[in-house]
């Protein structure tokens, strides 16, 4: 089934005509849609240093192809195609199973990532269906070859001059970057009714952004009876642009979780950065009290190279970066954290350097080389690892 929904999405590139942004009829709307191909070459290769941990190896091809209609009566309908393959025999399914660009198994990943129906009038905005979330708490993740989908509703509303409020409703996803190969239901965290969540930015006061973000469980229970641990995931963060150099800003952030058994959890961070002439600075620090701060499925912390992408152990962490921009299609950027755990914890403790490349090739394509090591300290419970990955996007 999956084959055919590709040769559909590609049989519909010669048939697509450029129209108005409104289609005259509902099979002007089909025919005259746009078809996009984000596709990508990934070579990634994780060595741990522990005795009989094996390395996560994979290269793989893949991407998204998505076929979205003309607005018709102001209403779109969108299906995209996720896939990630493997390229050649060059390393074995079991070394790909760790990469997360192949599924558990190491098999390729391969479904029907998107599929909504979107309806927009004046400033109001409703998307219902399979689709990315960027949100602080809930994002895509769009780390390795796929990105997170969700199966959710949406309503986005800009009628409030520099305001921005969205209220939305999700209970299945596909896991961190896809590599679950379907849509899972994750009752036994987010309880057996999914989660609401309320969005707000806002740019009101000049030089001043602020993004709030409340999510909530609908239900405290799991389709099994136990309870969930958590109740609520809460964040906001505020940005203010300084007259300092050529662009200079200050960032605050909180955020929490309600716990059912546990202690609440309060996490707090700031950030201050700089340019000047072709080189980006910043510095950041964040703190987590009490007990793990818990995203959805993104990374909102400063010191976002933590392990995991939604459970940040109680500790300090902090942090530097230095992105040069050598040329304007050649850019490196250079990243340094160390965070340590409280006592009782092991996992957030470590230091970490990352190098990352970035190389415009063209319109339509770029090369990214990066590299990582990262030093757990004798206590924590992980093992020092390297890391590289070599990415060739084409983006037609």
């Amino acid at each position: 089934m999956k084959k055919y929904f590709v040769i559909f999405l590609f049989s519909i590139l010669f048939s697509v005509i450029h129209a108005d942004e409104h289609a005259q009829t509902f099979g002007d709307a089909l025919t005259q849609g746009d078809l996009s191909a984000k596709m990508r070459v990934f070579y990634f290769n994780r060595a741990f240093d522990e005795p009989d941990t094996p390395n996560a190896i994979a290269l793989t091809g893949g991407g998204i192809i998505k076929y979205e209609t003309q607005s018709y009566e102001d209403v779109k309908i969108a299906l995209a195609y996720y896939g990630s393959h493997r390229i050649g025999g060059f390393y074995t399914r079991e070394e790909g199973s760790g990469t997360s660009l192949l599924d558990r198994e190491g098999e390729d990943l391969s479904l029907l990532g998107e599929a909504y129906v979107e309806y927009k009038r004046s400033k109001t905005m409703v998307k219902i269906g399979r689709q990315r979330l960027a949100t602080p708490l809930i994002g895509d993740l769009d780390l390795r070859m796929l990105p997170s989908v969700y199966e959710a509703g949406i309503i986005r509303n800009n009628y409030l001059e520099n305001t921005m409020i969205e209220l939305g409703y999700l209970y299945r996803y596909t896991g961190f970057v896809s590599k679950e190969n379907e849509f899972i239901d994750l009752n036994e965290l987010w309880g057996k009714d999914g989660l609401a969540y309320l969005y707000v930015t806002d740019q009101s006061v000049p030089d001043l952004s602020i993004r709030l973000q409340y999510v909530k469980a609908l239900s405290d229970y799991s389709d099994q009876g136990p309870e969930i641990i958590l109740r609520d995931y809460r964040y906001i963060d505020a940005s203010y642009d300084l007259e300092l150099g050529e662009k200079s800003h200050i960032k605050v952030q909180y955020g929490g979780n309600d716990y059912v058994q546990e202690d609440d959890s309060v996490m707090i961070g700031a950030m201050a950065g700089t340019s000047f002439s072709r080189v980006d600075t910043a510095i950041f620090v964040n703190r987590v009290y009490n007990s793990p701060f818990s995203e959805v499925q993104e990374s909102a912390m400063f010191c976002e190279g933590q392990q995991g992408y939604w459970n940040k152990e109680p500790g300090k962490s902090y942090g530097g970066m230095i992105d040069v921009h050598i040329f304007d299609t050649l850019s490196l950027k250079t990243r340094y954290m160390n965070a340590m755990a409280d006592d009782g914890y092991y996992l957030d403790d470590f230091s970490e350097l990352q190098f990352d490349l970035n190389y415009t090739i063209n319109d339509y394509s770029r090369f990214r080389a990066r590299f990582s090591s990262k030093d757990q300290t004798s206590r924590s419970s992980e093992a020092d690892r390297t890391e590289g990955r070599l990415i060739y996007y084409i983006d037609l």
